[in-house]
């Protein structure tokens, strides 16, 4: 059986913790920041373990549905949730909130387990390309700065209409 695939990427952001998590557990805001969201076909509240959001998404040249259910949530530090997309292998995801000089440290973690057989080499290879953009991208406020504007002497943006642009991410295989 191969190994679990891992990608984390982490962001810094100009704003508080509390902020920054209420803004993106919030499924209004999705549309601002999610990237190659296409619609949200339900997501009430984002607040306890069980609740469920479904989301279209454009990967791979086609919409796919996200089947999304919130497994963990421990505010302004942690949510934890899982995801199924059919023809895909299930995931599960993390996103870490922690204060870092000032700012909001965000960290994007999603797991999943490659399939068995020919399914193998696809979940390893195009299934991972598929995520990284997802988790890949430089947030930016809303006035079009990088998120470290600020520090040049310009003010943060607390509107939080943050879009994404590139960053780095790390992708191993996870060991148990």
């Amino acid at each position: 059986m191969t190994a679990p695939i891992r990608i984390e990427v982490e962001h810094r952001l100009p704003v508080s913790v509390h902020d920054g998590f209420d803004y993106i557990t919030n499924p209004d805001n999705w549309p601002e920041y999610w990237p190659r969201l296409v619609r949200i076909t339900s997501a009430g509240r984002w607040r306890e373990p069980g609740d469920r959001a479904s989301l279209v998404l454009r990967m791979l040249r086609r919409e796919v549905e996200l089947e999304m259910k919130l497994v963990r949530i421990e505010p302004y530090r942690l949510v934890e949730y899982t995801s199924q997309q059919r023809g895909l292998p299930a995931a599960r995801h993390w996103r870490h909130f922690d204060h870092a000089e000032g700012e909001l440290a965000y960290r994007i973690s999603v797991e999943y387990q490659p399939r068995r057989g020919w399914r193998s080499l696809f979940d390893q290879l195009l299934v991972r390309r598929a995520i990284e953009p997802h988790c890949t991208r430089r947030w930016r406020t809303s006035s079009g700065g990088s998120a470290n504007d600020h520090r040049a002497g310009g003010s943060p943006r607390h509107e939080h209409r943050w879009t994404a642009q590139s960053r780095r991410s790390r992708v191993r295989p996870v060991t148990r």
